[in-house]
């Protein structure tokens, strides 16, 4: 793979540990061989490391898996309000 990116959020406990069984899936099953990434919960942080053929993909990839994540907190927010 030639490009790579990491990114790290703090989300506070409990969190990380919820959205890495929600992205596990994505990550295990890629939608295109040009990406692969792999997602850990490390204490209040989620980590998320990808990796692609090209920065055209990697873009692709972070903007979704930041998409799915900013997806699940919104529906966690949502059933908090119920």
């Amino acid at each position: 793979m030639e490009a790579e990116a990491e990114i790290t959020l703090e989300l506070g406990e409990g969190l990380p540990k919820l959205l890495e069984r929600a992205l596990k899936p994505e990550a295990e099953t890629p939608a295109t061989p040009r990406a692969k990434a792999h997602v850990e919960a490390l204490g209040e942080k989620l980590r998320v490391v990808i990796e692609a053929q090209d920065t055209t993909a990697l873009r692709a990839a972070v903007n979704s898996y930041l998409r799915w994540v900013e997806g699940c907190l919104s529906a966690l927010r949502g059933l908090r309000q119920l």
